[in-house]
């Protein structure tokens, strides 16, 4: 074997070598499923579903609401989005349809203490300093108990 062979084949080994990291590279570089992204953290976030993003009475124990916020960090945006979907938790509850026409300052007075009661149960990343606060009021028989209120 001459000189000119061998280093042809160390070569040919050499771009091997190469081609099949650049594969095992580009397979590591998967991306995101649409709407997905990475928080301030460094995690990936999936997608909120349409289920988080959804008002109202969702079954007929659980009321829900979403907001937008603007924070920094996850924690601050879990403060802030709970003061605001609780009152917006409030106003809607207010406004639904099921409610007695006639509701005096007691239901009034009621359904704010519910909408007090209500947890965070989802805060997501939307974009750079913006998140999805969902906040669920949850009570046993809560449709006909707002129907029942006066």
């Amino acid at each position: 074997m001459t000189r000119a062979q061998g280093c042809g084949w160390r070569q040919l080994a050499l771009g091997a070598a190469l081609a099949a990291s650049a594969v095992l590279a580009t397979g590591a570089c998967r991306s995101l499923p649409p709407g997905a992204g990475v928080g301030p953290d460094g995690r990936i976030y999936e997608p909120l579903g349409p289920e988080f993003r959804r008002d109202g009475l969702i079954s007929s124990n659980t009321y829900q609401v979403h907001i937008t916020v603007y924070a920094e960090t996850e924690e601050e945006a879990l403060e802030r989005g709970r003061t605001l979907a609780r009152a917006k938790a409030a106003n809607l509850m207010l406004q639904e349809p099921i409610l007695n026409l006639m509701i005096g300052e007691n239901g009034k007075r009621e359904i704010r203490r519910l909408a007090e009661g209500g947890d965070v149960v989802r805060v997501h990343p939307e974009g750079r300093d913006t998140w999805i606060v969902v906040l669920q009021v949850y009570r046993q028989g809560l449709r006909d108990y707002l129907r029942r209120l006066y």
